[in-house]
């Protein structure tokens, strides 16, 4: 049954440069909005969140600039075309607010008029998170009910702990809420320790809300690299996950795809001399192909082990069980054995999955996210 023209706002990693972030908040707006609410992602983004995505070769000092303008100069176009690709399926694929806001003391001025405000998800509620800003606890919401839908406190949410001031913060902003659920098991367990109450849940990340056939068509329906290959994606560089990758493809005879450099000269160097096949122009639209058509996948991110799933891609999770936001999704698709070792290594791994059963767990859980969602906002 169709509820009534409830306006909610969302506030999220919306126009983080990365993949997972972007998806997951279209995700969250098109599941709200099929639940027959008015919904607008609130466009607030930081200048230190600005800077942070900015490319390499733009950031610093003339020198600085020039120098890695030179060390770069092959995929400068390509860079280029990678931001444009991020900032069009933000202009094309959110319903954004009117005015965009770049600090919580413009939001806390706005006249902003939602019936519901939705923290979530991904990890907003990361304290160590480079673009993490107290608006993500809704300071600024007023009388108006407050919902978070799957947030996360990252891969360590006890950090908490560490520092009472952030803490007793943190507590009173949660306390504000109407209605809480989490991501993961982890960061259930510290907001329950924060505010001293066990009526929270674990939510489904909005990814996996949405059905695989609409991220398939998003995808398309051709291609961008042909033939067989292993997708390799870790937004931060880890050399566990190259070095797999490269034994995968040495054994398996195939080609790594990557669709991104990082944030250090040496590491990115490693990646030039290894010469995988860079698809750099690659915004959250190109990630979904180069998930869709991969013949295996393998990195260190959980919206990388999100599609594989959603895709039904055999997956290397690299200490996958090491993190508690892919451990958990991993434990819910009973795929626990899908987390590499680089001890072990990839060969130790079932490549054969019963994606079936996968997705049959998967609809369960996501009836249950539903459910919640459509009541908070009821």
């Amino acid at each position: 049954m169709m509820m009534g023209k409830k306006k909610v706002g969302i506030i999220t990693f919306h126009a983080s440069h990365n993949y997972g972030s972007m998806l997951q908040a279209y995700a969250l707006q098109e599941t709200v909005l099929g639940m027959g609410c008015e919904c607008e992602i609130i466009n607030f983004r930081t200048e230190r969140q600005q800077e942070f995505y900015r490319p390499i070769f733009s950031k610093g000092s003339f020198v600085d600039r020039l120098k890695r303008s030179l060390f770069y100069a092959p995929y400068l176009l390509a860079w280029k075309k990678k931001q444009q690709l991020f900032e069009r399926f933000l202009k094309e694929k959110y319903r954004l607010s009117s005015k965009e806001y770049s600090t919580l003391e413009e939001l806390e001025a706005a006249t902003l008029d939602y019936d519901v405000y939705i923290s979530g998800s991904d990890q907003i509620w990361n304290i160590s998170a480079l673009d993490f800003d107290w608006a993500y606890f809704l300071p600024f919401a007023g009388s108006s009910r407050r919902v978070a839908y799957a947030p996360s406190m990252g891969p360590l949410p006890h950090q908490l702990t560490f520092n009472r001031e952030k803490a007793d913060k943190t507590a009173g902003l949660l306390k504000n809420y109407d209605y809480i659920s989490v991501r993961e098991q982890q960061t259930m367990e510290i907001v329950t320790q924060l505010t001293d109450a066990d009526y929270y849940t674990v939510t489904l990340d909005p990814t996996l809300l949405v059905e695989p056939q609409k991220w398939s068509i998003m995808a398309g329906e051709a291609p961008l690299i042909k033939g067989n290959y292993i997708f390799l994606y870790t937004p931060w560089y880890n050399a566990d996950v190259y070095e797999e990758a490269n034994r995968m493809s040495k054994t398996l005879k195939i080609p790594i795809v990557i669709s991104l450099f990082h944030d250090g000269a040496l590491a990115n160097l490693k990646i030039m001399r290894r010469h995988y096949h860079c698809l750099l122009a690659s915004g959250p639209l190109e990630f979904l192909n180069l998930c869709k058509f991969a013949t295996y996948t393998i990195g260190k991110s959980f919206h990388l082990v999100a599609f594989s799933i959603l895709f039904r891609k055999p997956f290397f999770a690299v200490n996958g069980m090491e993190d508690s936001r892919v451990m958990d999704l991993l434990k819910l698709t009973g795929l626990e054995q899908h987390s590499v070792s680089p001890i072990k290594g990839f060969s130790t791994v079932p490549t054969k999955i019963d994606f079936d059963e996968v997705h049959h767990r998967l609809a369960d859980a996501r009836k249950q996210s539903l459910n919640w969602l459509r009541e908070s906002l009821c």
